[in-house]
């Protein structure tokens, strides 16, 4: 890989991975879904993709739209993703987020 391969915007994120606890879904002001854990790594150009432990889930307002994936900062406010696409599992969930909002 050159350098100017490596300095290409597209390029700069391309393999970030977060992790975290203490992530929710919200839909509208109702918190559908909690989680023990979470980690989003970037699948590409402009998706995200979110795996979490589910902690507590709504069965009916997990279906809702617009998803809002919500997660705590040290400082300043949350980071917010929009969720596109979505699978719940048993204890696991899976989504596909859209870019980050904050």
């Amino acid at each position: 890989m050159s350098f100017a391969d490596w300095a290409a915007p597209e390029a700069t994120f391309h393999r970030i991975r977060l992790r975290g606890v203490g992530g929710s879904l919200v839909w509208g002001w109702h918190t559908v879904a909690t989680f023990k854990h979470w980690t989003i790594r970037k699948g590409g150009r402009e998706i995200w993709l979110l795996t979490a432990a589910i902690e507590r889930v709504e069965p009916y307002q997990i279906r809702m739209t617009p998803l809002l994936f919500s997660a705590p900062r040290e400082t300043g406010p949350p980071w917010c993703w929009g969720v596109n696409s979505i699978d719940v599992g048993d204890r696991q969930l899976m989504a596909r987020l859209g870019p980050p909002e904050q």
